[in-house]
């Protein structure tokens, strides 16, 4: 059984306002599908810039 979205948040310690819960789980589940969408195999060279950053000592 997968917990629903408001037992999720309460399992993180965030607290939402019940308003904003239907806005905060479109978001979420905007943001995931985008994810899928960038989240392909692809040849190092490709990877994006900004997973790759590395600060000088």
């Amino acid at each position: 059984m997968s917990m629903s979205f408001e037992e999720k948040l309460a399992a993180m310690g965030l607290k939402v306002p019940p308003a904003e819960l239907p806005k905060l789980e479109a978001l979420v589940a905007e943001l995931a599908q985008a994810a899928e969408v960038v989240r392909i195999a692809r040849p190092y060279l490709e990877e994006p810039q900004s997973a790759f950053r590395l600060q000088r000592a």
